[in-house]
């Protein structure tokens, strides 16, 4: 429910066979997806903020971010708590 509430406004994502895809869940892991860095961002935010309103946090320890692209290997710059998470690989 409370992955619900916080996915439910933000149009962030990526389309897969004419539907947006904001995050994929398994068990209590969550890989959210977005088609840009500032999409990523609001989606993090909105995760964060709502965990807040849970009495919940966000482990940025284990928190990774993976950029999959065809352009490069720029840098993503993605916070939480104003903490930056850190890459993977």
């Amino acid at each position: 429910m409370m992955m619900i509430d916080a996915m439910e406004e933000i149009k962030e994502g990526i389309k897969v066979g004419g539907k947006l895809v904001k995050d994929v869940r398994f068990a209590d892991d969550q890989g959210m997806t977005a088609a840009s860095e500032g999409g990523l961002q609001k989606l993090m935010d909105g995760l964060n903020r709502t965990a807040k309103e849970y009495d919940m946090k966000v482990n940025i320890k284990k928190t990774k971010v993976m950029k999959v692209s065809r352009k490069g290997e720029d840098e993503i710059n993605i916070t939480i708590e104003n903490t930056r998470t850190s890459r993977s690989i």
